[in-house]
């Protein structure tokens, strides 16, 4: 007697029968970049594509974070210093040390390898330098200053212009610069 059910449509697991295991599957190749590191890549050869660029955008990179951890440190944690004999060594003194530092090892390094490093730790100085620019232009022990924050956002501008809108900014520079032709259109003899 039939009872209605065609083996064949149904899976060997539903009709009782037992299933072989296949391969193993295979373990994903970590030696190949992810999409999303392929992506940040190609984006980056996009937008950063010479080394002047490219230093700035590393200048950038490291400045903005950099900063935002100054503030986030002395906000939370204002008694987070060094002192040394009595003397409040503010984070303007790292950073003047980090520049010095930087600037030295871009007039002895020529390797381009070595430039986003350079650049990088320059960042991280520049930040430090300025996020303090109100105290050492008032020569006063006051952190919280508008200049500080003034000073901070022409960096950023600057940075941020260089990287992204360097090549806007140049071409708008030469096409004003451009001389006028000597000679003008003839006027339109309608007007």
């Amino acid at each position: 007697m039939s009872t209605g059910t065609d083996r064949s449509t149904i899976g060997p697991e539903a009709a009782g029968d037992a299933v072989a295991p296949g391969p193993p599957e295979a373990p994903a190749d970590l030696t190949k970049p992810s999409r999303v590191a392929r992506a940040v890549k190609a984006v980056y050869h996009e937008l950063v594509t010479s080394q002047t660029k490219e230093a700035t955008f590393w200048v950038l990179l490291t400045f903005v974070p950099t900063f935002i951890g100054a503030r986030v440190l002395v906000y939370f944690a204002p008694q987070l210093f060094v002192n040394l004999g009595g003397t409040h060594v503010h984070h303007l003194t790292y950073g003047i040390i980090l520049l010095a530092i930087t600037g030295w090892l871009a007039l002895l390094i020529e390797a381009p390898r070595w430039r986003p490093r350079i650049a990088a730790l320059y960042g991280v100085g520049l930040a430090l330098a300025f996020d303090e620019f109100g105290m050492w232009l008032h020569l006063q022990d006051d952190y919280w200053v508008r200049q500080s924050y003034d000073a901070v956002l022409v960096i950023l501008a600057a940075l941020v212009n260089t990287v992204y809108f360097g090549d806007f900014w140049l071409r708008l520079a030469r096409r004003l610069l451009r001389r006028r032709p000597r000679s003008f259109p003839p006027e339109d003899p309608s007007l």
